[in-house]
């Protein structure tokens, strides 16, 4: 019986002990600082070929919402495409 009181005793102790950390007080939190791309267009217009070198018809070439496919000759042409100015990349 002595050990249980005991046992419940450090138990209370380490509940009661312990607090948590306020580390802001008061005021709303600080808005966070949200970044938005550099928009541009630009028309973009190239060639897709197959690893053998012949040219690759019927490949939709997609930026953003726009699309394009790839003619006979693996051509595509895509007028006012919106870019991110700092940001590219490709999807093989």
């Amino acid at each position: 019986m002595r050990r249980i009181y005991l046992l419940s005793l450090v138990l209370m102790a380490m509940a009661l002990g312990c607090q948590k950390e306020l580390s802001h007080v008061g005021g709303p939190d600080p808005i966070p600082n949200i970044v938005t791309p550099d928009s541009i267009t630009a028309h973009l217009k190239g060639n897709i070929f197959y690893e053998n070198r012949q040219p690759a018809a019927g490949v939709t070439v997609k930026v953003g919402a726009q699309s394009a496919v790839t003619n006979s000759n693996g051509y595509f042409c895509m007028m006012n495409a919106a870019l991110d100015k700092k940001i590219g990349f490709s999807n093989c």
